[in-house]
């Protein structure tokens, strides 16, 4: 009763009259995207974003197609806003699990299926929006210390693949309800999303296979194995573009070409660097090695950043039309980065290779 009380006296914002009067905030299936470009002035102000948020977890709020304008709007506003972000990771959906219309069968399955599983994913994608765009700024920074490079690649490929999981059911969705504007939308978004993120993780894979990578075979090995597994299923999500895309705008999933001989000879290098870490730990355990443990890790590290010239060329293909497929030539392309270090780099070998001689 209270809380009712202090609603009805507290008075409203421009910005909260101007939301639950345009179409964001409807029962309805229209979607204006000059609404949602009337309240994207408002969104860099804890104040708005927080009215913004109380209008939408607001228990009369939480019907089928309200929820599914919220969650557009969130994944439009993510990689605008950090402040939104950082107030978004905040906010607890109380109601986000009742359903308005009980009566309306439909809607109970894309609550559970389509719904739920979205706003999961947008709090995860939110909360690592500041990694994701450091990852995307300092790629070729990052090649350098690729240890880094490495695990933000890992946390890119889980969030890919959390987003992907919602691809079976986005399929059936549409099957079943073609004429859904609202779920168009989101997976028209997810696509050019996830799209994104496929090229900065072949662009991260074709830094880790430069031959002045210091990476482990067996952590290239299971990237190259990720990143392979997401084509496929991007490949999957293109088969039925056409019915969140009709007028076939989306471009193609970017294809990795490598090699037989190439992918035979990462995956024997794996093979062999996952039975000598095998061995090494058998003999920590047995306590057979004791001071000369670093000259070892040396060696191997050494021995995992000489790698053969079939590492040198990785082909990103584009299936489109008129579109070439472009040779990732690593000499030429990441020789910018590596010529400053290059000179360090010898003579810290040649330094550590006299020691390991005496």
């Amino acid at each position: 009763m209270i809380q009712k009380i202090t609603k009805i006296f507290k008075s409203q914002s421009d910005f909260t009259k101007k939301l639950e009067q345009c179409s964001l905030t409807k029962d309805n299936f229209v979607f204006r995207q000059e609404d949602i470009d009337l309240i994207l002035q408002y969104m860099i102000d804890e104040k708005f974003i927080k009215e913004f948020f109380d209008v939408y977890i607001s228990q009369e709020m939480q019907t089928y197609t309200i929820k599914m304008k919220m969650l557009i709007i969130i994944h439009q506003i993510i990689n605008l806003s950090e402040e939104f972000s950082s107030i978004f990771n905040t906010i607890r959906f109380h109601n986000f699990n009742k359903l308005k219309h009980c009566n309306r069968n439909n809607e109970a399955w894309l609550l559970q299926s389509i719904q739920i599983p979205f706003l999961q994913y947008l709090q995860k994608l939110s909360i690592n929006i500041k990694d994701i765009k450091s990852y995307r700024t300092c790629l070729f920074r990052k090649q350098i210390l690729n240890t880094n490079l490495v695990i933000d690649s890992f946390k890119l490929i889980n969030i890919v693949n959390q987003a992907l999981s919602l691809v079976p059911n986005l399929k059936i969705a549409l099957t079943n309800y073609p004429y859904d504007f609202l779920l168009k939308r989101t997976a028209y978004n997810i696509y050019l999303e996830i799209h994104t993120f496929q090229r900065q993780l072949i662009n991260s894979l074709s830094a880790l296979l430069n031959e002045n990578s210091q990476a482990k075979e067996v952590e290239i090995y299971e990237f190259l194995k990720e990143v392979q597994a997401i084509e496929q299923k991007m490949m999957f999500f293109y088969q039925f573009h056409k019915k969140f895309d009709p007028s076939q705008t989306l471009i193609p999933p970017l294809k990795l070409k490598i090699d037989v001989e190439s992918a035979r000879c990462i995956e024997r290098s794996a093979i062999q660097e996952r039975e000598v870490c095998q061995q090494l730990r058998q003999a920590k355990t047995k306590r057979e090695i004791c001071s000369s443990s670093p000259i070892i890790d040396y060696q191997l590290s050494c021995e995992r950043g000489k790698k053969g010239p079939q590492y040198q060329h990785l082909v990103l293909q584009m299936n489109t039309q008129g579109n070439q497929a472009i040779v990732w030539d690593q000499q030429q392309t990441f020789q910018e980065g590596v010529d400053t270090h290059t000179d360090e780099k010898a003579i810290k070998e040649e330094q550590n290779s006299e020691y390991i001689k005496k």
